[in-house]
């Protein structure tokens, strides 16, 4: 049975965002929004470098669906991100969850779900927008390729993370006594999340992102990078 916790979100946080900036990644000369998000720098756009293995979308599915970047092979993530950039790991996936429910108009509290390999971030349904133009992301569908073939993005992203951190047990993750995640156990291999606009978030790996060879199971999913604290 999964532990569960409630955040209760009774904190205040400061609602003022620094203005969107940019960033030049000097390897292909493409610019860049970014914004400071609470504690990070990330991204508001996904990642457009052109690798080897990437794909990107056609202009008739960038039209249809307002995709905006590439998706990603497995062995090629760690180097996608501009020097000084990162893929992000699921305390900054829960870090931000955290923020725009605090910061929202409407108060609300955000289930964490639990268990080895696998955590959910639920209990958001009706009251937050995850792809309003107003949070600070600006996320929007981006679908995922399996093997070679588009899955059209009507209503979820899919991102790389970086791995989890191995903690002790499920509630090492902790701010306060009221403040408290679930995190997984220990993650192997390449994680990545999957945002549901009103159901739920979630975070894990799978077996077959440790064998690159099996092509038509393989997935490729597209980045955001946060800035690496100096």
């Amino acid at each position: 049975m999964r532990p569960i916790i409630l955040l209760l979100l009774s904190i205040t946080i400061n609602t003022c965002l620094a203005q969107t900036e940019t960033i030049t990644d000097h390897r292909d000369n493409q610019t860049y929004r970014i914004k400071k998000i609470g504690e990070a720098y990330w991204t508001l756009d996904n990642i457009n470098l052109e690798t080897e293995l990437s794909f990107e979308p056609t202009e008739e599915q960038k039209s249809a669906y307002k995709i905006k970047g590439r998706y990603y092979h497995l062995s090629e993530i760690d180097s996608v991100c501009p020097s000084g950039w990162q893929l992000p790991d699921p305390d900054h996936w829960l870090n931000y969850f955290e923020f725009i429910a605090a910061t929202s108009k409407e108060k609300f509290v955000i289930e964490f779900t639990g268990e080895v390999q696998n955590f959910t971030i639920s209990g958001y349904k009706d009251a937050i927008d995850i792809y309003d133009k107003d949070n600070p992301l600006e996320l929007a569908p981006t679908g995922r390729f399996e093997g070679a073939e588009f899955n059209i993005p009507e209503s979820y992203s899919d991102f790389w993370t970086l791995d989890a951190p191995t903690y002790k047990n499920a509630q090492d993750r902790s701010h306060s006594d009221d403040h408290v995640h679930i995190m997984a156990g220990a993650i192997k291999g390449k994680t990545h999340i999957h945002i549901r606009p009103d159901w739920f978030t979630n975070i894990h790996s799978h077996d077959h992102h440790l064998k690159p060879k099996q092509e038509k199971k393989l997935r490729r999913f597209m980045v955001r990078c946060v800035k690496v604290e100096n």
